[in-house]
């Protein structure tokens, strides 16, 4: 927040920060900003990262006029924060804050050199596997390690330094066996931050794109025989979400070369089709608590169906939050 102030700062535009959470534990607490002599007060949260794909997930809980903060927003991601009545400012001084008949606008402004930590963090790619794990069944906190392990293609001493990692976090009761509003607001943050991480992590286990000459009951029946877990808004509509998908998204725990000549995909750069390699294993996908089988994990399928940047699956991925029942329980009321 002090790189925010001095780099609004510089545009003569003060701003203090009241620290302070409401009921709900969603806010940071109130920004206070001094444009001249007119004083605006908005309600602020703070986020490390942000990205198209986790803007469903973080702008339906927040009232229009709430101010993000974050290191860096690009234009992109600012256009749809405004769709989404929102505010914001980074630390490189691109804001758009408007309430009471104030507009601040600035972009395209390039973000600070920033050193990068050598601490071993629960969003690198060695973690990532074993953080799904525990937000797709969250009783995995307290599992043996093996047990944790099991879930994915990561190491016994991975595990056991994430695992501890994530108890000294305050990871150590599940959402339904301390539903306090703190302990919700952990969890959610953990997959907020799960999913902006995987939201990178996507383009580096992506096979390739496709098209197919078979329909989807062809398509799903195919995967179903290899296992290979099916994604996406494909997957919700399996779970029986009353939408006609236009894209598949299939996960392959070996080689895909089998899913590829079974299904007849043929590669194609603009094909609805994209098949990628699972980071968990077959025993993970049973943790899942939506009733269907060969299903990635539910986050995984609430990250595929947000980066579709279209009102129609923003709603879906919200469905899909709210009727999950692990991720339902991450939901602050």
């Amino acid at each position: 927040m002090t790189a925010v102030s001095a780099s609004l700062a510089a545009q003569t535009i003060n701003i203090r920060w009241e620290h302070s959470t409401d009921q709900r534990g969603d806010m940071d607490g109130e920004a206070v900003i001094r444009i001249d002599d007119r004083l605006l007060r908005l309600p602020y949260l703070v986020k490390n990262q942000i990205r198209p794909s986790t803007l469903g997930l973080l702008s339906h809980r927040l009232l229009p006029g709430t101010l993000i903060l974050s290191d860096h927003i690009t234009t992109s991601v600012g256009r749809l924060l405004r769709e989404r009545g929102l505010s914001y400012a980074d630390a490189a001084g691109n804001a758009d804050i408007e309430a009471h008949g104030v507009r601040i606008h600035v972009e395209g402004l390039r973000p600070p050199r920033t050193s990068v930590s050598t601490t071993a963090s629960l969003l690198s790619n060695s973690a990532m596997p074993l953080v799904l794990a525990v937000l797709n069944r969250p009783e995995l906190i307290n599992f043996s390690v093996r047990e944790l392990q099991a879930r994915t293609h990561v190491s016994v001493g991975t595990t056991h330094r994430v695992q501890k990692q994530l108890h000294d976090s305050g990871y150590v009761h599940t959402p339904e066996e301390d539903s306090s509003t703190s302990n919700r607001t952990r969890w959610r943050r953990l997959l907020e931050g799960w999913l902006t991480a995987f939201a990178t992590m996507r383009d580096d286990i992506t096979i390739g794109q496709f098209s197919s000459d078979l329909g989807q009951p062809e398509l799903y029946s195919t995967a179903l025989g290899l296992d290979a877990s099916v994604s996406g808004e494909f997957a919700a509509y399996l779970t029986g979400a009353d939408i006609r998908p236009a894209t598949a998204d299939f996960y392959v725990t070996d080689s895909a070369s089998a899913l590829i000549r079974a299904a007849r995909l043929r590669r194609d750069p603009e094909g609805a089709i994209t098949v990628r390699r699972a980071i968990w294993t077959p025993i993970a996908t049973a943790d899942s608590r939506h009733g269907q089988s060969n299903l990635a994990p539910s986050p995984v399928v609430y990250a595929d169906i947000a980066s579709i940047i279209d009102p129609r699956t923003e709603r879906l991925a919200r469905e899909w939050m709210e009727h999950d029942a692990n991720l339902r329980s991450f939901i602050v009321d």
